[in-house]
């Protein structure tokens, strides 16, 4: 990747437009320069976003859109396509504030089993972050959009 986490990190600029930061992190990621706003005004309103609607585009089809988060199965996939150096977008539903889902970045995984993600709440000096996979099963709704290799 030629891009540093700073150049492809996107802080969301309104409380409901995570899906669309994460959107321009993954084409930022391809090369392309895209800025948030962009992408709000071409979607036509303020949100909440759908991930599994508004991020198709990057869909890589052999990918389902919703698994059971809970599976052993479920994480090896996401083990597998971040080990070949794809991206998955996934709504989590933060703790302690369980009331609404919010979207980030699983980028890659670490040497002890880490899911590293960029979260488009937090600001670009504290990426990358890091679920554990306890953590990720207590947070992950199931919701994933396997992005599409990279160039």
């Amino acid at each position: 990747m030629g891009l540093s986490l700073a150049d492809v990190h996107v802080h969301q600029s309104t409380r409901w437009s995570c899906v669309a930061a994460c959107v321009c992190m993954v084409r930022r990621r391809r090369d392309e320069r895209v800025e948030e706003p962009a992408i709000l005004e071409a979607w036509g309103s303020g949100g909440p976003f759908a991930l599994t609607v508004h991020a198709e585009e990057l869909r890589d089809r052999n990918y389902p859109k919703v698994i059971d988060a809970v599976s052993r199965s479920s994480r090896g996939l996401l083990r597998a396509v971040l080990q070949n150096g794809q991206w998955v977008i996934i709504t989590i539903v933060p703790l302690p504030h369980p009331s609404r889902l919010h979207a980030v970045v699983l980028i890659e995984m670490t040497d002890d089993g880490s899911f590293l993600y960029l979260d488009p709440a937090e600001p670009p000096e504290a990426q990358p972050l890091a679920f554990s996979e306890d953590e990720l099963v207590q947070q992950w709704s199931g919701e994933l959009i396997v992005c599409a290799p990279f160039p």
